[in-house]
């Protein structure tokens, strides 16, 4: 085909750049990171395979005829893929909605500040169940996964605060990751993985009206992320085609659902246009040479994802750290607390400003609950957000004394840094400020191998014995020796009742 034919577009270069993507391309950093994040994923997937909501998911997939195998499968079959709780084998597609609803149970999976998105429990369900399906080996999985990482936060920075506001982004962008790193993996050209990208848009949805009632839609978002996007790269394999520019195209996904302030709708304002273009080809450069005008990652932003430390929203770790600092330097006890002020950006206070602790899982919403569960527990993990810590009265008698307010002084880094400081007034007067520009797990100050296998143990054994965490951690370490993905949760055992 004549170059000269080939219209570009930003859609295009994504398209090229991940379907060209090589294992020996990859910089040893980044190579590194995707390996931490996959196995961060792993243990969230882990912890929240058992919740009501994948339960839920699980009992209405299979009341509509996508049920899955009721016990492990020792081989793995061609076209099935692991799904947990219970390790059995079913249809890809299946695999990957159970296993995306699964890792965003526990609200401790990775997060990338600029794009303000979720990229593991997309990308890696995604990519799991089709490498698991297809015989694929680790290098082309891990692979695949930089692919659906690199594009989609490139989408999630183009879509930015604006979106945000409404949309769930991980939902949105991660949708188009999912649909890459599955395409990826089955082997689509650039035309292909541009329809695939076309199809994961125009399906890309999330919502966070959610959090005025602490519904179960968030984990429906990664669910139906990681599902369409397979969906999509499928699709795309069998010469269904999607849109060539879904992304920028006049009713694509960021003119129809990103919204400048203040124009009270959808708008075609040409600087925001500008910016969504200059986000999407971030790190892209044409390939020297190449007979037709195609695209390679000059730069990589998969090692600037977070690996996050409490088990709440993103939102509130700035001031829990915050108020955890001071309560450190100070040596400063629960009972001397008089009252906390924490100071958040625009962004955190209007997505959280609503969100009560009606329970457990709602409670990751609300920055009292958080900062008032922090100060008495000192940490904020997955054990914190339980019935009986609401009903403690020490607990709701200290929320009753957390405020919060905006500093628009923070917005001007937001979404790159997520900011907060926190005042702290004690029972006999005395006065304390922090303020964290990195919260815990941030790249810049990201958590040491052995706090991140820490995490990983403790989520795990929310559904594994000490003896099958050891092995797959094990396992996790030595993933580049795997002759198939299929064999690295192989041998497991989920709970028998799913």
């Amino acid at each position: 085909m004549n170059r000269d034919l080939i219209a570009f577009t930003p859609e295009r270069a994504l398209a090229s750049a991940a379907a060209e993507l090589t294992w020996v391309q990859l910089p040893a950093p980044v190579v590194v990171a995707i390996r931490r994040l996959f196995l961060d994923w792993v243990a969230s997937a882990l912890a929240g395979s058992t919740s009501i909501q994948v339960t839920r998911l699980s009992q209405a997939a299979a009341r509509g005829g996508l049920g899955i195998g009721g016990s492990p499968c020792a081989e793995g079959e061609k076209g099935t893929a692991t799904a947990l709780p219970r390790f059995a084998q079913a249809p890809a597609l299946v695999a990957a909605l159970l296993n995306g609803a699964s890792s965003h149970v526990e609200e401790m999976d990775d997060l990338h500040n600029e794009s303000i998105y979720h990229p593991g429990t997309c990308v890696f369900p995604a990519a799991l169940a089709v490498a698991e399906s297809e015989g694929a080996g680790p290098r082309d999985f891990l692979t695949a996964a930089v692919a659906g990482y690199e594009v989609s936060l490139r989408v999630g920075q183009a879509l930015g605060s604006e979106h945000y506001r409404y949309f769930h982004t991980t939902g949105t962008a991660g949708t188009v990751g999912a649909a890459v790193a599955a395409g990826h993996l089955l082997g689509l050209d650039t035309q292909e993985m541009l329809s695939a990208i076309g199809s994961a848009g125009t399906q890309a949805a999330g919502l966070w009206q959610f959090l005025a009632d602490g519904a179960m839609s968030k984990q429906l978002h990664t669910a139906k992320a990681a599902f369409n996007g397979v969906l999509s790269a499928y699709l795309a394999g069998e010469g269904f085609t999607g849109s060539a520019e879904i992304l920028l195209g006049e009713k694509g996904l960021l003119p129809g659902m990103a919204r400048s302030e203040g124009t009270g709708g959808i708008t075609d304002d040409g600087a925001l246009r500008r910016r969504q273009r200059q986000a999407l080809m971030e790190g892209l450069e044409e390939v020297p040479g190449s007979p037709l005008p195609d695209y390679g990652f000059a730069a990589f932003k998969t090692p600037e994802v977070s690996i996050k430390y409490h088990a709440s929203c993103r939102h509130t770790h700035p001031a829990v750290d915050a108020l955890l600092l001071i309560m450190e330097e100070h040596g400063l006890a629960a009972e001397r607390i008089r009252s906390i002020h924490a100071h958040v950006n625009t962004a955190a206070f209007d997505l959280l400003k609503d969100a009560t602790a009606s329970g457990p899982w709602a409670a990751k919403f609300s920055i009292p609950f958080c900062l008032a569960q922090a100060a008495l527990c000192g940490s904020l993990g997955v054990d914190s957000f339980s019935v009986s810590a609401l009903e403690d009265p020490r607990l709701v008698e200290l929320m009753n004394r957390v405020t919060t307010d905006v500093d628009p002084s923070l917005d001007a880094d937001y979404p790159r840094r997520w900011v907060a400081w926190v005042d702290v007034e004690t029972v006999s007067g005395s006065t304390f400020q922090a303020r964290v520009d990195a919260p815990k797990g941030d790249p810049d100050n990201a958590l040491s191998a052995e706090e991140l296998e820490a995490k990983f143990r403790l989520l795990s054994r929310r559904l594994l014995d000490d003896e099958s965490v050891g092995r797959l951690l094990a396992t996790l370490a030595a993933l580049m020796e795997l002759g198939r993905m299929s064999e690295l949760l192989r041998g497991f055992q989920g709970p028998v009742d799913g």
